[in-house]
Parts: structure tokens; C-alpha cells; sequence
């Protein structure tokens, strides 16, 4: 079998598996499985070309696709050959809006990334699934020193590009105002990531193609950002998030969204799989249990999170890494393993 793939966001970089930058590392190692998986039951995965549309027996679309994208399959479907197309939305709902799913004929199976067991959404019979954290036991076993290692010399950790998104259910303004009070506290708080020098545009907002390809808007939408958003400064970069992970007692975990969809996505895992301590902010209804991270929601104060930080005892924060050890080891996180995933993206193109 010969499956395409087209991704909005460009995932081939990852299938290659020859991206120098290792912060996405977790994902180059979710993609290995799929493609070792594939490979076991006779499916060749490739990049989607409109030239060899007619060899394809099936067409993966990884995200919402880009409407130029979707009208060329389309446009193929009817000319040469009617690929099944699989939709797999492994983001957030803001990452891309799910309009196109209104209509029922652009897909012939829809997969989304959900905490709940979801059935139907808009015009589609759906499957949900649980997005790709957590390696299996035996790497889990591996890391056990790291995991449950005391000696840790720095305290809290933030690692994240600067991103702007100003819908009420996503968590990019709420994440701004907390990093530019933590930054604040020097002694407790470090800040990683691309971009904070700079002033983001509004991802979610409609028409932010046109925006940024129109010079005059483009600066004065980023203008008016600026009153509201202004840069924090320049950063390092974490080239390896999993060992700038290691050294910190603790770090923010902030999903993307909270909203009724129920998604989540790394942010919670990478912390536990260093052994730091997620501070969580994101959805209330998740499957890990309450005693592997420290909650905080749009209430919690800066002054808060700082005393957690001071106060909690090496004895309370060996427990803790106790209890992430245990839960990624347990049969309740199989749900979040690579395998899984793997599996699932297997049986869906199988069957």
C-alpha cells in the first residue's frame, strides 16, 4: 500500500529524521515508530506529489489542510483517480480552524486528538485518540536515574517560542502576563525559547494570510500588538529541551487551549520525562493522575507559584518524581505511548 502525506505544517522534517534541532525530539521518535510500523505491514509512507496522484491508495492530510492543498486533491479525485483521504488533527483547535469539517464529502475519515471518546463532530463521524508523549517502558526504565534524580541545581524552567493567539479559549495571553511576571523573580525562574525579542502577530485571527502578505496591515496590526504585547527580550535557545529539562526542580506546563474539545498535547509529559515537576495549566478532565503535577489556573498569583517553589520539601518533591516514574511505567499511560499512536495510525490505514 502507498500512502501520501500532506501537512500543513510541513511534518516531512520530522519523517526525515535529519533535523539538527532536537527540541521536537519526542516527535522524531513518535514518526520513527509510525514509519517502523508501516514498514512491518506493507505501507509506504511518502511525501503527497499531485504527479504520482494516481499511484497513491490512500492520501493522508496531517492538520486542517490549506485550502489550495484540498482543492488540488479534489480537483485529482475527479480527473484521474478518487484517493481516500484520512484527516488526522493532532492540535489544538487553534492551531487551525476546523471550519472545513461543515462539510461532509472533503474527508472520508476524521481522527482527532481528545481526552474523551468522541463520536461525531460537526459533519463527521469521528475517531479521538491521545496525542504522543510518552516513550515506552523500556526507554521509561532507561531514564529512571534521570527521572528520579534530587540533584537538581535550578528551580523553574519555561521552554516556548513567543506566540500570540487572542481567542478566549486559548492560553497565550494568560501565559504571557505569567512569564513577564516570573521574569521578575531571576532566582526562581528561567526563560528559553525563540522570539521574545520580538512582537508576534495573532495566529487565530481571520485573514492573517492576507495580513502578513500586505505590508501596511502587517505593520500595523504588529503596531497595535505592541501597546498590549510588548517583547520581553532575547533568550537562550534550548537545543535539547530534555536536558535543559533535567536541571530544574520544576517547569510550566501550559497547554495551548481550555475548552470543551479536551485535547492535550506534550506539554504536561516533557517535564515528567526529565523528572521536573509540571506546573499545569490546561484542561480539568485529564487522564494522569493528580499526584504526578502541581495544578494552577488563571487565579493562581506569581506569589503562589513562588512559594510552591521555596517551600515544597525534597522529601515532597522525591515523592512526586515517584509517583511520574510509577504513572509513566503504569498501563494507565499506555493511552499516551508512541506505539499507541502508531498503532493507531496503522489500523486506520489498514482497515
Amino acid at each position: 500500500m502507498r500512502v501520501a502525506i500532506i501537512s500543513y505544517y510541513d511534518y516531512d522534517q520530522y519523517l526525515r529524521q535529519d533535523k539538527k534541532l532536537k527540541i521536537y525530539e519526542n516527535w522524531h521518535n513518535v514518526w520513527e515508530e509510525v514509519f517502523n510500523l508501516s514498514k512491518k505491514n506493507n505501507i509506504k509512507l511518502t511525501k503527497y506529489n499531485a504527479r504520482d496522484h494516481k499511484n497513491y491508495d490512500k492520501l493522508i492530510f496531517l492538520e486542517i489542510p490549506r485550502i489550495n492543498d484540498l482543492i488540488k486533491v479534489l480537483y485529482l479525485n475527479l480527473l484521474k483517480k478518487r484517493v481516500p483521504s484520512i484527516l488526522i488533527i493532532n492540535e489544538t483547535f487553534l492551531g487551525r480552524a476546523r471550519y472545513m469539517l461543515r462539510v461532509p464529502f472533503l474527508f472520508n475519515k476524521v481522527l482527532i486528538n481528545s481526552e474523551e471518546n468522541i463520536k461525531k463532530f460537526m459533519a463527521y463521524k469521528v475517531s479521538s485518540f491521545s496525542y504522543p508523549s510518552v516513550p515506552n517502558i523500556d526507554k521509561i526504565l532507561n531514564k529512571k536515574s534521570q527521572i528520579l534524580n534530587v540533584r537538581r541545581k535550578k528551580k523553574l524552567v519555561f521552554i516556548s517560542s513567543f506566540k500570540m493567539a487572542l481567542n478566549n479559549n486559548g492560553s497565550y495571553i494568560y501565559r504571557y502576563k505569567l512569564v513577564k511576571e516570573l521574569l521578575k523573580n531571576p532566582n526562581y525562574f528561567d526563560l528559553y525559547g525563540y522570539g521574545w525579542d520580538k512582537t508576534p502577530l495573532p495566529f487565530d485571527v481571520i485573514g492573517i494570510a492576507i495580513i502578513l502578505r500586505i505590508s501596511f496591515l502587517k505593520n500595523l496590526v504588529q503596531y497595535l500588538m505592541r501597546l498590549r504585547f510588548k517583547p520581553l527580550g532575547k533568550f537562550p535557545i534550548s537545543e535539547f529541551k530534555s536536558k535543559t529539562l533535567e536541571k530544574y526542580d520544576f517547569a510550566l506546563a501550559i497547554e495551548p487551549t481550555v475548552s470543551k474539545f479536551n485535547s492535550i498535547c506534550e506539554k504536561i509529559f516533557d517535564p515528567m520525562l526529565s523528572g521536573s515537576i509540571p506546573i499545569y495549566f490546561g484542561q480539568e478532565k485529564i487522564n494522569v493522575p493528580k499526584n504526578t503535577y502541581i495544578r494552577i489556573n488563571k487565579n493562581t498569583s506569581v506569589i503562589e507559584i513562588i512559594n510552591i517553589i521555596k517551600n515544597l520539601s525534597e522529601e515532597r518533591k522525591s515523592e512526586y518524581r515517584e509517583n511520574i516514574f510509577n504513572f509513566l511505567n503504569s498501563k494507565k499511560a499506555d493511552r499516551y505511548r508512541y506505539h499507541n499512536y502508531a498503532k493507531f495510525f496503522v489500523n486506520t490505514l489498514l482497515y
